[in-house]
């Protein structure tokens, strides 16, 4: 796993158990996302899914308040998407290779 990676799924881990905030997460997230693809690290199968669903899911969302719009994912609607995308491709974890199931 490269080390992008690893920092992308440790952040995961940490926004679903609740130890990083919504805002913490996005603006992670977009920061090793960005240097893993400067670096050209890639992913693939079941983790590439889980990835980009991510993102998309962070495109309609905004970490400050005062600038959000009605139609964008509020902090508690971001865990709940994230929460819901981990259950439901059965991603275990750090150290997880997104292929194994809970």
């Amino acid at each position: 796993m490269t080390p992008a990676t690893a920092r992308l799924l440790s952040l995961l881990d940490s926004f679903t158990r609740e130890t990083a905030t919504a805002a913490e997460f996005a603006h992670g997230w977009r920061e090793f996302r960005r240097s893993a693809q400067s670096n050209g690290e890639r992913v693939g199968g079941k983790l590439a899914d889980i990835f980009d669903q991510v993102f998309m899911m962070l495109e309609a969302y905004t970490p400050d308040p005062e600038l959000r719009e009605p139609e964008d994912l509020t902090d508690t609607q971001l865990l709940e998407s994230v929460r819901a995308l981990v259950a439901e491709t059965g991603w275990r974890g750090p150290g997880a290779d997104g292929s194994r199931k809970r």
